[in-house]
C-alpha cells in the first residue's frame, strides 16, 4: 500500500502569510490552502481582525468532491494531508491563547459519507460548506454554513485584503464573531 502524507506549516505575521499543498493516491486527492493574520489592534475580534482560514478540497475521482472552509478566530500551526487507496483525510488545529489545541479532522473513505470533527462537535461533510470556529469565553462554538465556498476557491491566493473582502460579502460571518466576542448569542 503506498501512502502519502504531507505537512504545511504556517508562521503568524502582522500582515498574514498564505499557504498550500496537494497531496494525491490513487483516485483519492486532498488539496489544502490557508492563511493566517492579524491586524496588530490592541482590540482585535477574533474571526475579523485576527485568524486563520483553510480552504480544503477531499476528491475521490472527479465526482465525489468535498470542498469546505474552516474560518477560525485564533491562529491554525498548519495541517497535515493524506492520502492512500483507501481514502483521504486533513487534519489541523486551532491554537487558543491559553495554548489549548481544538483539532479538525475531516475525512472521506470508499464507501462512507465524508465526516468532519472540529473539538467535539461532529457533522457529515457535504460540498460547499464554510464553519465557523470561535473560541471565545473558553468555549468551542461551531457554526455551519452552507453555500459560497467558490469564492474562496475561485481567489489566485488568500491574503490580508481578501479576507477583508469576504467579510464584507458575507456579513453573517462577521455577525457570527463579532456576537461571540461580545458574548451575545449568535444570530
Amino acid at each position: 500500500m503506498r501512502t502519502v502524507i504531507g505537512f504545511c506549516g504556517i508562521s503568524l505575521l502582522i500582515l498574514g502569510l498564505a499557504a498550500g499543498c496537494i497531496r494525491t493516491s490513487g483516485k483519492y486527492s486532498v488539496v489544502n490552502s490557508h492563511t493566517t493574520w492579524s491586524m496588530g489592534k490592541s482590540d482585535e475580534v477574533g474571526g475579523v481582525d485576527v485568524g486563520t482560514v483553510a480552504v480544503v478540497t477531499l476528491k475521490k475521482g472527479s465526482a465525489d468532491v468535498h470542498r469546505f472552509v474552516v474560518w477560525g478566530d485564533v491562529r491554525g500551526p498548519g495541517s497535515s494531508l493524506r492520502t492512500d487507496r483507501r481514502g483521504a483525510s486533513y487534519k489541523n488545529s486551532l491554537v487558543t491563547p491559553d495554548g489549548r489545541q481544538i483539532g479538525i479532522i475531516a475525512a472521506m473513505k470508499s464507501g462512507q459519507p465524508g465526516s468532519m470533527q472540529i473539538g467535539d462537535a461532529r457533522f457529515q461533510l457535504t460540498d460547499d460548506t464554510i464553519f465557523l470556529v470561535s473560541t471565545a469565553n473558553n468555549k468551542v462554538t461551531v457554526k455551519q454554513l452552507q453555500g459560497g465556498v467558490e469564492a474562496f476557491t475561485s481567489l489566485p491566493e488568500l491574503k490580508v485584503p481578501q479576507v477583508q473582502e469576504l467579510l464584507k460579502s458575507r456579513p453573517e460571518i462577521r455577525e457570527f464573531f463579532e456576537a461571540q466576542h461580545t458574548g451575545a448569542a449568535a444570530k
